[in-house]
């Protein structure tokens, strides 16, 4: 990544970020917002359906084996939204 501008991934909207990408933005940064985690985990899902939750799990372990530590951090909080996102009502759960 010689020669690339870092990128506080706090400040962007990920909304506008094809999913293929968002890898390079975890590389960059561990500290995005939850709004912007949420709006990832959106992404995932959209493009990998029922595999999200193995896909972010499996991006984790990819960095982890590559040493990217910060991106190990935004993926396991990328797979928590992605469990949030997915999971159903659970009981006695009050309607918003």
């Amino acid at each position: 990544m010689t020669g690339q501008t870092s990128i506080d991934a706090g400040n962007l909207d990920l909304s506008r970020i094809p999913a293929s990408q968002i890898d390079v933005i975890t590389r960059r940064s561990a500290f995005a917002d939850w709004p912007d985690i949420f709006r990832a985990a959106q992404l995932v899902i959209e493009q990998h359906g029922d595999d999200a939750p193995i896909r972010a799990a499996r991006r984790a372990d990819e960095l982890l084996d590559e040493g990217g530590l910060d991106g190990v951090a935004v993926w396991q909080r990328i797979l928590e939204a992605i469990e949030e996102l997915t999971r159903g009502r659970r009981q006695d759960e009050p309607l918003n």
